[in-house]
C-alpha cells in the first residue's frame, strides 16, 4: 500500500504529494485518449474531437462514480456542508462558486468563455445554477476557515484524489453525456462508441493499479498465498472491520487482491477488443463486446469482493453488471443481424 507515490518540493518550502490513485487515473485517460485518437486517425478521421469528448465524459464520469460511493457509504460521511441554509457561510465563497457554476455550465455546452451573453442562456438555467454555485461555494469556504464548527472532515466528500470512484456510477453520467454531445456534433455514435471500447478498458486497468496502491476496493478475507495485508487505517481495513469480519485486535486484514486481478483482467479485455476481428458487423459491436465482457469480468471478480447481499445473494455491482452483459448481448445481436453484405 503506497497512497503517497511521491512528493514535488515547492519553492519556499514545503512539497506537493501525488497521490496514487489521481495519478494512475490521469495516466489512465492520457493513455486511453492517445489510443484512441490513433485508431481514430488510422481510419482516416481527424481525431481531435476526441480530446473534447473524453474531457466531458471523464468529468461528467467522475462526478457520477463519486455520487455512486457516496450513495453507497452514505452513513460514513459528514453531509454537513450541504445544509446550506443554517446561516454558516462564508461570503467570500458567493462570488467563486457562482463563476465556476457558470463555467462549469459553459464547459458542458461548449459555449466560448469570450461570448459571455451566450454564457447566461438561457437566463432561467444560469440563475439557477448561479444561485446554488454561490451558496454551495460559501458553504464550503465556511467549512474551510472553520473546520471545528464544521464537524468531523467536512470536505471528505469531495476527496476523489484517495479513492472512492464507482466505475458504474460513472457509466450512468458518463454514457448518457458523451452520447448527448455525440448527436449534439453530429458524429456517428457507433463509430465513436468503437474508438472508446478499447481505451475504456484500459483506462480502468491503470485505475485498478490507483486502487491496489491506495489500499481500497479490496476482496474478502484469505489466507492464501497471494493475500494481500492491509493496515490498521487503510480502506480495505476499515471496510472489514465495518463489515464484522475481523477479529477483535487484528494487527492487518489479509485480503483477495481483487484490484490486481480487475487490473489484468481488464488490460486483457482491453487486448482482445483491439485486435478481435469483427469483419461485416455494424459500427458499436465492439463497444457491445466491450459491454459483454466487462460484465463477465466485474460479476466473476465480485464474487472476492466484500459487498452487502442484495436480492438472491447478490451485491448491487453484479447485478448492474448482469444489465450490462444482457444490454451487450442483445445490441450485439442486433448488429450482428443487421450488417449489411459486403
Amino acid at each position: 500500500m503506497r497512497p503517497e507515490l511521491f512528493t514535488i518540493p515547492l519553492p519556499g518550502g514545503g512539497s506537493l504529494p501525488i497521490r496514487s490513485f489521481g495519478f494512475f487515473l490521469l495516466v489512465g485517460f492520457v493513455c486511453g485518449l492517445a489510443v484512441a485518437r490513433r485508431r481514430s486517425e488510422a481510419r482516416g478521421r481527424d481525431g481531435a474531437f476526441l480530446v473534447d469528448l473524453c474531457t466531458l465524459t471523464l468529468l461528467s464520469g467522475i462526478v457520477g462514480a463519486r455520487a455512486f460511493y457516496l450513495w453507497q457509504y452514505r452513513d460514513t460521511f459528514n453531509w454537513g456542508v450541504f445544509q446550506l441554509f443554517d446561516g454558516r457561510w462564508e461570503w467570500g465563497g458567493v462570488p467563486l462558486g457562482a463563476l465556476g457554476a457558470l463555467l462549469i455550465m459553459a464547459f458542458f455546452r461548449n459555449v466560448p468563455l469570450r461570448d459571455f451573453r451566450a454564457l447566461l442562456r438561457p437566463p432561467a438555467l444560469a440563475g439557477a445554477l448561479a444561485v446554488a454555485g454561490a451558496l454551495l461555494g460559501a458553504r464550503i469556504l465556511f467549512a474551510l476557515w472553520h473546520p471545528r464548527e464544521a464537524g468531523p472532515d467536512p470536505l471528505a466528500l469531495f476527496r476523489i484524489d484517495q479513492g472512492g470512484l464507482v466505475f458504474y456510477g460513472g457509466l450512468l453520467t458518463g454514457i448518457p453525456i458523451g452520447i448527448a454531445w455525440v448527436r449534439w456534433k453530429r458524429l456517428p455514435l457507433g463509430e465513436v462508441a468503437d474508438l472508446f471500447a478499447p481505451s475504456l478498458a484500459l483506462g480502468l486497468a491503470f485505475g485498478r493499479i490507483g486502487c491496489f496502491l491506495n489500499g481500497c476496493c479490496g476482496g474478502k478475507l484469505t489466507e492464501l498465498p497471494w493475500a494481500i495485508a492491509y493496515p490498521p487505517g487503510s480502506p480495505v481495513f476499515a471496510e472489514v472491520a465495518r463489515l464484522g469480519h475481523l477479529p477483535p485486535g487484528a494487527a492487518c486484514a489479509r485480503v483477495h487482491p481483487t484490484q490486481l486481478l480487475s487490473s489484468g483482467l481488464d488490460y486483457v479485455l482491453f487486448l482482445l477488443l483491439l485486435w478481435i476481428p469483427l469483419t461485416g458487423a455494424r459500427s458499436g459491436a465492439r463497444f457491445a463486446l466491450f459491454l459483454i465482457g466487462y460484465g463477465m469480468l466485474r460479476f466473476g471478480v465480485e464474487l472476492l469482493r466484500e459487498n452487502p447481499p442484495y436480492p438472491a445473494g447478490l451485491s448491487i455491482p453484479q447485478w448492474i453488471s448482469l444489465v450490462l452483459l444482457l444490454a451487450g448481448a442483445l445490441l450485439f445481436h442486433r448488429l450482428r443481424r443487421a450488417a449489411p453484405a459486403a
